[in-house]
Order: structure tokens, then sequence, then C-alpha cells
């Protein structure tokens, strides 16, 4: 299931319980966004496969760590 399958409803209680520092919550949000992130980091990265895996690690740290700033549950995608 992707972010933009997940009813709003569901979509809304996962980002609050990541919010709340709920890792499995987080997982399910970000775990379908994985293949766009690399597609995206190997484009920008030339096809340099390790760079484009570190460029989505980070990302996805960098996402768990600010989870507490997103307003719109709608917006965890982007």
């Amino acid at each position: 299931m992707t972010p933009e399958t997940l009813h709003r409803a569901t979509l809304a209680r996962l980002v609050r319980r990541a919010q709340r520092g709920d890792a499995d919550a987080f997982e399910r949000l970000a775990r379908p966004c994985g293949p766009t992130l690399y597609r995206v980091a190997a484009s920008c990265l030339h096809g340099h496969d390790a760079d484009a895996a570190d460029a989505v690690q980070n990302a996805l740290i960098a996402a768990w760590r600010n989870i507490g700033s997103l307003r719109e549950p709608r917006y965890f995608k982007t």
C-alpha cells in the first residue's frame, strides 16, 4: 500500500503515531516511498548505486527526526 492509497484518516493516524515516536508507524509510511526515493536519488547522482542508497538512508533519517514538524499528514510523501 502506498501513501497515496492510504485512507486519509489512516494516514493521519500513522503520522500522529510516528510523531509520538512509533517507529513501526513511520516504517509503514516510509517503506512504500523507498523505490521512488531511490529512483530520484539515482537520477540525481547519475546512477551511482551506493551514493543513491546513502542519499535515501539520509533522507529517511532526516524525515524520522523531523516528523514532528509535519503539520499536514497528506504531505508525508513530499
